[in-house]
């Protein structure tokens, strides 16, 4: 065993390939929650409480690695967080999707699926890597779908016995834009770009200034119109709100033909829109 931890429920045992809570589970319809609780995931299961890892102290050590570059595992002394719930396999067991960063815009954060299996035994089933666009949760034909992007392609999986079963690979298609930039046809040590544009077909030339960040093949843009007015920018929160944001990093931004409330659509990268709400550019989730 390699770690212990008690709490007011109970005392539970962290196993080294999988957390064995019984030889099967305690109860036919047992109540499972997650959640971050100083550094640890804990489970909470028929009030026993189980910790299934635990970044501050790097246990247990086979989930973790000590940078940053290896694949869908976690960083000792990085973050981590619960991004969703759900009964992906359709067992009656809650399942979470895990993330799990070293912090910082060194890399895309890491996913993997923590899930309960009828033998007693928590699992911890890496999903993607270098993803940048966190994990989906889809409902088809009555289950549950598990999208994910990275570069230009969508993956579809389905969720059984503890196995990622692949369903869908396919490379997103771009939206044609009318005029755009791309970071990879910038030339090396070039700090700058910028395109014109008449942005709300008024016949004047509007600008989009940007910064090349060659490192990670993105631009940072501001838009503003011919008369010098900013266009800002928002994102979605997790509860609906618009969040101001000076930029949209993007590897790609093209001004599409087709306008809302009398200004051009964005796309970032292959396919995520942005369209003008009367007070700026919103930028919408992208497909899976």
């Amino acid at each position: 065993m390699s770690s212990l931890r008690k709490s007011t429920l109970g005392v539970a045992l962290l196993g080294v390939s999988a957390l064995a809570v019984s030889e099967t589970v305690a109860s036919a319809n047992p109540e499972i929650t997650y959640e971050m609780r100083d550094h640890a995931l804990v489970a909470t299961l028929d009030d026993l409480e189980y910790v299934i890892f635990d970044v501050a102290t790097g246990t247990p050590a086979h989930l973790f690695v000590s940078d940053a570059n290896a694949s869908a595992l976690l960083v000792e002394n990085g973050f981590a967080w619960v991004e969703a719930t759900a009964d992906l396999d359709q067992d009656g067991l809650l399942d979470a999707i895990v993330g799990s960063s070293a912090g910082g815009n060194c890399c895309a954060p890491a996913y993997a699926i923590i899930s309960l299996l009828a033998d007693g035994s928590f699992r911890f089933s890496p999903v993607i890597d270098w993803a940048w666009n966190p994990p989906q949760i889809l409902e088809q034909d009555d289950t549950f779908i598990l999208a994910t992007r990275t570069d230009n392609h969508l993956y579809h999986h389905r969720y059984t016995q503890g196995q990622l079963i692949l369903l869908e690979e396919r490379t997103i298609a771009e939206r044609v834009a009318i005029a755009e930039l791309r970071a990879a046809l910038v030339d090396d040590g070039t700090t700058s770009a910028s395109l014109e544009v008449d942005l709300n077909a008024d016949g004047a030339i509007d600008t989009v200034q940007c910064e090349v960040w060659q490192r990670w093949d993105s631009l940072l843009c501001q838009f503003a119109l011919a008369d010098g007015t900013a266009l800002p920018m928002f994102v979605k929160g997790t509860n609906g709100e618009l969040m101001r944001v000076d930029n949209h990093g993007c590897s790609r931004y093209g001004v599409l033909p087709s306008m809302t409330n009398g200004l051009h659509d964005l796309v970032c990268d292959e396919d995520t829109l942005a369209t003008w709400n009367g007070e700026g550019y919103v930028w919408q989730l992208p497909a899976f």
